[in-house]
């Protein structure tokens, strides 16, 4: 009779554990862009604006190369932090996502999540990994935050497939680092994120200073645009750690070398 009761008991509570899922999904934000965009910079405004409500919500770090750099920002103790290193959510990793996502669920029902992916995600694949958590009630997708570097004009040409996929999927743009371009600059940027997504709201921002509540209201619309699967093959990345401090200067002259010398 123990061994039986034991078992209802334990039917009982994960009924109770389901129902208390469904009843509170996990609510999740995703911040992409490319890299040096400012997405980092736009998770901290948030985190900020959650904090000040007395919510403490959980972010998720992905980063492509091994080196965890962004949390290490963000990482002041007042919240939760998963990171996944070294590969892409969007495609090699997207197991990894799906079972963080499962964890949190359990974990942390109703959670409010923000995810930052790396700089070349596919969001359509960041929201592949998501859907078998979301097709079991578990989770929703609040927004899609996509910052666009207004100063990176044609060097975007070179990764044009990316960054029209990023766009296609956001529910918010802003174009950002507006300070570093002139005017005339941003308002290429403006027309060339226009033309890829005409029907989102679009901000002019330097360090992505925008109102959060403004950029957080409503329920993202998000839809998987048909094409072929993501994938990050054609990246890779490099990390070193330094022994002593480096030169700025020498240390942003040497991208440029490399490709001068390869």
């Amino acid at each position: 009779m123990l061994g039986l009761c034991g078992v209802g008991h334990n039917c009982q509570e994960a009924r109770k554990e389901a129902t208390v899922q469904e009843n509170h999904p996990l609510e999740i934000v995703l911040i992409g862009g490319f890299l040096g965009s400012g997405k980092t910079t736009l998770l901290k405004r948030l985190l900020d604006w959650e904090i000040a409500q007395g919510i403490k919500p959980v972010v998720i770090m992905n980063e492509f190369g091994q080196l965890d750099i962004d949390s290490r920002l963000i990482g002041d103790g007042q919240i939760e932090i998963r990171r996944l290193s070294g590969g892409c959510i969007c495609c090699d990793m997207r197991l990894a996502l799906t079972a963080t996502l499962e964890e949190l669920a359990r974990s942390s029902p109703g959670a409010r999540i923000y995810l930052e992916t790396t700089g070349v995600a596919d969001p359509a694949g960041v929201l592949e990994a998501i859907a078998p958590v979301a097709m079991k009630g578990k989770i929703m997708v609040k927004k899609l935050l996509l910052v666009y570097d207004a100063s990176l004009g044609e060097a975007l040409q070179e990764n044009q497939y990316t960054a029209q996929r990023q766009l296609l999927m956001a529910d918010v743009i802003l174009i950002n680092r507006c300070d570093t371009v002139s005017p005339e600059e941003v308002e290429i940027a403006v027309r060339q994120v226009a033309q890829v997504k005409p029907d989102v709201p679009l901000y002019r921002t330097v360090h992505c200073d925008v109102a959060p509540a403004e950029i957080m209201a409503g329920e993202s619309v998000a839809e998987y645009p048909s094409a072929m699967p993501p994938s990050t093959d054609n990246y890779r990345s490099l990390a070193f750690v330094a022994d002593r401090p480096l030169s700025r200067k020498g240390f942003e002259d040497w991208p440029a070398t490399c490709l001068a010398t390869y």
